[in-house]
């Protein structure tokens, strides 16, 4: 045999194993560049729809700089932050912040009013503990007045995920020893840091105008048109004939699967469809940063 064919056939079969494993690492590293990756993490939070004794709900009305739901109206609500000790903490610190309305029990006495402004720019920076602040003057954050709506949660393909608990909250009907404060607090905006403005108005209105709104906002407020079949929830807690009166007017939607590319939509825990309201489905109503 010849040197040359030595040559040739020693180079020969070594030359192809390389270029197959060439095009196998080629195709390999394109399958893997290709694969979608994992979806983001839903970050805990929570909604409170605040609805007054005319039955209207309160809309918060989103900055354009918001990095959640710019320029739409939302519910107050927000990210937990490691001190909340529950979603419903979460829910009633948020409502502070973004409006101002305090609500506890017992509820804030008149003579704290004034210096509420201040707490609540304090709060919201970071440099007073919500928790402390009440502890400081005997207040318990109103937990067991708020209503279990529902849970959204942002739709896998989106890259800012959101486990929002939403609740139900009703402001007393009328004045009295025990409610004189809660029903002279009025929500008012935080100078635009996160809330333009705050407005109450009727669920029916507010789907008829030309507001923007995220998802949840739209397909969470009372009297909306749901795809699922409506259920009437009456509030049976401490609150009174008036509350049960005021909750009884008001028609808690189920919660459907839906969303679009603008924001958050429900997820049924694995099933299609409707699930009461209440249950742990599924967004993002008011969450933010």
């Amino acid at each position: 045999m010849s040197a040359r064919l030595l040559f040739t056939r020693s180079f020969l079969k070594p030359t192809t194993i390389h270029l197959n494993l060439l095009r196998h690492t080629l195709t390999v590293s394109s399958r893997m560049s290709t694969a979608a990756p994992p979806p983001a993490v839903p970050r805990l939070s929570a909604s409170l729809l605040i609805i007054n004794p005319l039955n209207e709900i309160l809309l918060l009305h989103r900055p354009s700089h918001s990095s959640t739901f710019p320029n739409a109206h939302v519910f107050p609500g927000g990210a937990t932050s490691p001190s909340d000790p529950t979603p419903a903490h979460t829910a009633l610190r948020e409502t502070f912040e973004e409006t101002g309305l305090l609500l506890t029990t017992p509820p804030p006495p008149p003579s704290l009013l004034p210096s509420l402004p201040l707490a609540r720019s304090q709060i919201h920076a970071g440099t007073l503990s919500f928790t402390d602040f009440l502890a400081a003057h005997s207040l318990t954050p109103a937990v067991d007045e708020l209503i279990p709506f529902t849970t959204w949660i942002t739709p896998k393909a989106m890259k800012r995920r959101f486990e929002t608990h939403m609740f139900l909250y009703f402001l007393p009907s009328s004045p009295s020893p025990t409610t004189s404060a809660a029903a002279t607090q009025h929500p008012t905006p935080d100078g635009g840091i996160e809330v333009l403005t705050t407005t109450f108005l009727p669920p029916s209105t507010a789907l008829a105008s030309d507001l923007v709104f995220s998802p949840p906002s739209s397909t969470s407020s009372p009297h909306s048109s749901p795809t699922c079949p409506p259920r009437l929830r009456r509030h049976r807690g401490p609150r009174g004939k008036a509350a049960a009166q005021a909750s009884g007017a008001v028609r808690a939607e189920r919660v459907r699967r839906a969303g679009d590319g603008a924001g958050a939509a429900a997820e049924t825990g694995g099933r299609e469809g409707c699930d009461g309201a209440g249950g742990a489905r599924g967004s993002g109503a008011g969450g933010g940063d």
